[in-house]
């Protein structure tokens, strides 16, 4: 069994590729640079985005809900009114 193993370590030597390249701080500071600038640009856009939904947004939503709700209760009491005024129910 000992001379199966040192042959499967040898083959894996050989077919392993023997450059190893290691990363620096270089690199990590590309990393660094590259994801938090998209993490800045992204933490950036939302806050604008944020603030525009708020000032505008959220109160054209709630206006909107509040039109549709009075005229979907518009309806409904027409609806009511139309069907049910002529009927006596004893």
């Amino acid at each position: 069994m000992g001379l199966l193993r040192q042959l499967l370590f040898v083959a894996t030597l050989t077919v392993i590729p023997n450059c190893v390249e290691a990363l620096t701080w270089g690199d990590f500071h590309i990393f660094a640079v590259i994801f938090f600038s998209f993490v800045g640009g992204f933490m950036g856009l939302g806050a604008i985005f944020g603030a525009l939904y708020i000032a505008c947004g959220k109160p054209f939503i709630d206006r909107f809900r509040d039109e549709v709700n009075v005229a979907y209760l518009n309806c409904i009491y027409a609806y009511v009114v139309s069907h049910h005024s002529g009927s006596t129910n004893s």
